[in-house]
């Protein structure tokens, strides 16, 4: 199975909808964006299902296995992966502002053009390709790690017979290494709140996800927020600056939520300079903001180039 992450359910052209006097009906382009997009979300999740299932078949047995079937499995896994988060989340975000766009009869708050929406799309397409380039550069590290403790296998026990013992417990200590950090490699699926599940419980779900990569502390001040809306953005919110965080190899991190009448609010803080204020919006600030805006919030951020914070705000 060979999945492509690329962009290819972008083929709506910019310009295919326009009215009497040349400007775009964003609504009816989100419509049709929404219909490929949910066809993209089932292809990607049955493919994600399968790399998942084979993945889940081999891994117990790695030492069993040649290195380039490995390397194969594990591509295909996170190439399944990147590309079924990505088309989930673009596929959330699109429903949720042709909904806003639908129901306001005033214009909404937030305007986005399609140009600005592609944009952004593109844009999540290309952080999740970079991810699973990140991971197929570090489990191919570690094959060849594999391959060079073989051959020196190998030579031992062909230059000393009575070092056999010694030598595959060495190598099956190194295979085990190497598969405990295969799977401290975070997953690509996303978090959603459950119906019944507290804020809390998400919160945290958010966070293993990364314990192989970024520690983190939660601190946790209130109740439950009142608005469902809310609770969603704050997870996805969460995920995207921990995902930011884990790109970067920031390492750790403290989250605080609080939540009490006037809303809610959760801030990210990291000692490196991760989240602090860019001359330039990064991808990861301008996702952030605008999932923030479809639930009536807000984003900011400061610190330096020693620690820095970003702080979301939530009716």
């Amino acid at each position: 199975m060979t999945v492509d992450p690329s962009p290819t359910w972008l083929s709506i052209p910019k310009d295919a909808l326009h009215d009497a006097n040349g400007t775009t009906d964003l609504v009816e382009w989100l419509d049709l964006l929404e219909a490929d997009l949910a066809d993209e979300v089932r292809t990607s999740r049955a493919d994600d299902a399968r790399a998942t299932a084979l993945w889940q078949h081999i891994a117990p047995r790695l030492e069993h296995l040649r290195p380039e079937e490995v390397s194969t499995a594990v591509a295909e896994h996170i190439a399944a992966a990147a590309r079924c988060r990505a088309a989930e989340a673009q596929l959330e975000l699109v429903r949720a502002q042709r909904e806003r766009l639908a129901t306001t009869p005033a214009p909404p708050q937030l305007e986005v053009d399609a140009g600005t929406l592609r944009q952004l799309l593109d844009s999540l397409i290309t952080d999740r390709s970079k991810t699973g380039a990140s991971y197929a550069a570090d489990v191919l590290e570690t094959l060849c790690s594999l391959t060079l403790d073989l051959e020196v296998t190998e030579r031992l026990v062909h230059q000393d017979p009575t070092s056999v013992p010694k030598a595959l417990a060495d190598l099956r200590n190194h295979i085990s290494a190497a598969a405990t950090m295969l799977r401290a490699l975070p997953s690509q699926v996303d978090v959603y709140p459950e119906e019944t599940e507290h804020l809390a419980s998400a919160v945290n779900r958010c966070l293993f996800r990364y314990a192989g990569s970024l520690q983190a502390e939660l601190s946790w001040a209130g109740g439950e927020p009142s608005s469902d809306e809310a609770a969603s953005a704050l997870v996805w919110v969460l995920q995207e600056l921990l995902h930011h965080l884990h790109g970067v190899t920031a390492g750790w991190a403290a989250v605080s939520v609080s939540v009490d009448a006037g809303g809610v609010t959760m801030r990210v803080s990291t000692p490196s300079g991760a989240l602090a204020p860019a001359a330039a919006e990064p991808d990861w600030w301008l996702r952030s903001r605008l999932r923030l805006a479809l639930a009536g919030g807000t984003i900011r951020c400061g610190g330096s180039a020693e620690s820095s914070w970003a702080e979301a705000m939530l009716p």
